[in-house]
């Protein structure tokens, strides 16, 4: 072999290594020095596409891929690679109209690849391609996750086009079952971590070897010694991978397409819908993993409209909301308050009350309390009056039954007596502006139910005190005033915000 095909192929085996260990940025300066006679050939800008798409850098992917397609027109992988960019840019839907897609000749696997956008495009439901947004999304453990509705097409479509970010409307958002109540869930639980099955006595394992029987391709497997083999040796070894790694991102282990994680869909009321990687979902639940990376790839148009809502307000309201929102989909919003304060409180809740016990959230503002509340295991009626805030509050809550949306003054709420506990962040100290209300105040504190209360005060330095107040107090008169007006007796400090806006747990 000659000195250059000598350095060539140490290069590839460089790249190759970068790649497989995630360093895709050294794969990228590897891939630039690969070159065939002083200039970078189709198999450079090929992987160096690769390596760009990886890094969600589509636009010199799509450079290198281009330059790559006009080397070699017909290799079929690099033609789709194209075109999966041209996806992911938002441009697939124009180009297939425009001429942006223009091969010598399109290969079979790339115009069945351009046959799922025009699904797409047709779909009743009504489908729209957007421009990427792979995003670092993670889902707990305990996160609900239902099977998707209606099959209709549009998620088969979605996902072998390799799509990121699709909105759409029609009924596949329809939750059907839980994951947990998956047979494949079922199974991965008896045999490979309960031990208390084999395989063949499971119902996911009959009625998979009845479809290959039956004729169909199951987990791409054509017989029932593929498929047995597939879940003896490969789960195994996906068990074992993911107790010794953790559950890691598949770009982070050599993986080079981001959207390899779990695929998830979010419902119109905001619930994650599965879609792709049941068994990795399924491992990471029974694992416990607190962090489960995810992406989320489709979404109802309702949702979709919702999403966009709460961006504008944020752009409108300084760049961040006001509470950090505890969904997957939204929870990268820059926003005013973090969880750790809600945190705080839920953990308090757990240990003050039994499961199913009945929480008052005052003032919930867009139900950030009430969700972790509720999610927690407690009914929530989240108390809301400001008009502003009730069709965030109301879309963001709509898909926990477990939460009732009260609309109106709290000084009108006439079920008090019911509750278990009451949560008041940052709102009480409000009823302190006007005589009138200060008076009602005083009402309220004697009617509310002896149990629990977690109140936030508020910090008198971060207080705007352009409105005079009827009542002005120090935060320690303040708490002693609510203390010697209800029916509580005893305070704890449980949190304190990064502003000095300490959380009290008063009983």
């Amino acid at each position: 072999m000659s000195e250059e095909g000598d350095a060539r192929r140490l290069l590839i085996e460089q790249g190759d290594a970068l790649e497989a260990a995630g360093d895709w940025r050294g794969a990228v300066a590897v891939w630039s020095n690969l070159r065939r006679g002083g200039e970078l050939d189709f198999w450079a800008y090929y992987r160096r596409g690769l390596a760009h798409y990886a890094l969600a850098d589509l636009d010199a992917a799509l450079d290198d891929l281009g330059r790559a397609v006009a080397l070699n027109p017909l290799h079929p992988a690099c033609q789709r690679m194209y075109v999966l960019c041209l996806t992911r840019k938002g441009r697939i839907d124009r180009s297939l109209h425009d001429g942006s897609v223009s091969f010598d000749a399109v290969h079979p696997i790339v115009g069945e690849y351009l046959g799922y956008i025009r699904q797409l495009m047709t779909y009743e439901g009504g489908a729209q391609i957007l421009a990427d947004s792979v995003q670092a999304q993670c889902i707990a453990a305990d996160s609900v996750v239902y099977d998707v509705g209606e099959h209709d097409g549009l998620v088969s479509a979605v996902l072998n086009a390799s799509l990121t970010n699709v909105a759409a409307g029609g009924d596949w958002d329809v939750p059907g079952r839980r994951v947990e109540e998956f047979h494949v869930y079922e199974a991965i639980k008896a045999v490979l971590f309960n031990r208390s099955a084999r395989w063949e006595e499971t119902e996911f394992y009959r009625e998979n070897v009845a479809r290959i029987h039956a004729g169909d391709h199951v987990w791409n497997c054509t017989s029932v010694e593929q498929f047995a083999h597939r879940l003896n040796f490969e789960l195994l070894d996906l068990r074992d991978k993911l107790r010794a790694n953790g559950i890691r991102r598949q770009i982070e282990i050599g993986g080079w397409d981001p959207i390899d994680d779990i695929r998830l869909g979010i419902a119109r009321d905001g619930r994650l819908i599965f879609l792709n990687g049941q068994h990795r979902l399924a491992m990471a639940k029974l694992m416990h993993a607190e962090r489960i990376p995810v992406q989320i790839v489709l979404r109802h148009r309702d949702w979709h409209a919702l999403r966009a809502d709460i961006e504008r307000y944020a752009a409108d309201h300084g760049g961040a909301v006001y509470q950090q929102i505890p969904h997957p989909d939204l929870i990268h919003l820059p926003a005013f308050h973090k969880l750790d304060r809600l945190r705080a409180i839920t953990e308090k809740l757990h240990e003050k009350l039994p499961p199913g016990a009945r929480v008052l959230d005052i003032g919930s503002h867009w139900g950030a309390a009430a969700t972790m509340a509720a999610e927690a295991g407690f009914a929530v009626t989240a108390v809301e009056m400001n008009p502003e805030f009730l069709p965030f509050l109301r879309g963001l809550t709509a898909g926990d039954d477990r939460i009732e949306v009260w609309e109106g003054s709290i000084f009108d709420f006439d079920r008090l007596d019911a509750f278990d506990a009451v949560i008041a962040q940052n709102i009480f100290h409000h009823f302190l502006r006007t005589e009138e209300t200060f008076a009602r105040f005083k009402q309220l504190l004697g009617r509310l139910p002896k149990g629990l209360l977690l109140l936030q005060t508020h910090n008198p330095g971060t207080v705007d005190h352009g409105q005079a107040f009827h009542a002005d107090m120090s935060v320690q008169a303040f708490l002693q005033f609510v203390i010697d007006h209800s029916a509580y007796e005893n305070s704890e400090l449980i949190f304190v915000e990064e502003d000095g806006r300490p959380i009290y747990a008063l009983t």
